[in-house]
């Protein structure tokens, strides 16, 4: 693995762990030479914080945590293309969703990009979404950037 690819890797990775953070933060946070750590811990759930219930949510944890994954993979596509990969484009990490049978919608520019994952047939909820800077919210439910929602 080149330096450049393994360097693009472990930002695509931390930009994943502080996944409350902003396409504009993120971007900010490394202009300014900003410690990756300090915001980090910043976002780290601590016993006794209340945690809403949605996150309990087991039904479509999986379809959240391919989202999740989604959003690594289209940092790493960033880093090494400057620009998100878009419908019909293979992405610059082999990502594939680990629920065989569900469908992803995608749209991405150099600005961001949205996903929404649907698993038909799947009891409600049986889709999610994620959009990151300028992409466009999947549905009026996803609301945080960076953050899955589903319905």
């Amino acid at each position: 693995m080149t330096r450049s690819r393994t360097l693009a890797l472990a930002l695509a990775t931390m930009f994943a762990a502080i996944g409350c953070r902003t396409h504009d933060e993120r971007a900010d946070l490394l202009s300014h030479g900003g410690s990756w750590a300090e915001a980090a811990s910043a976002d780290i759930i601590r016993p006794g914080d209340v945690v809403p219930s949605s996150a309990l949510d087991t039904a479509s944890s999986d379809l959240r945590a391919d989202l999740r994954r989604l959003a690594v993979a289209q940092e790493l596509h960033f880093a090494e293309r400057l620009t998100y990969a878009a419908a019909g484009e293979r992405l610059a990490a082999d990502w594939r969703p680990t629920t065989p049978e569900a469908s992803i919608t995608l749209e991405g520019d150099a600005r961001g990009w949205s996903a929404t994952i649907v698993v038909a047939g799947r009891p409600a909820p049986n889709r999610c979404g994620i959009f990151v800077g300028e992409g466009r919210p999947p549905h009026q439910r996803v609301t945080v950037e960076g953050t899955p929602a589903c319905w």
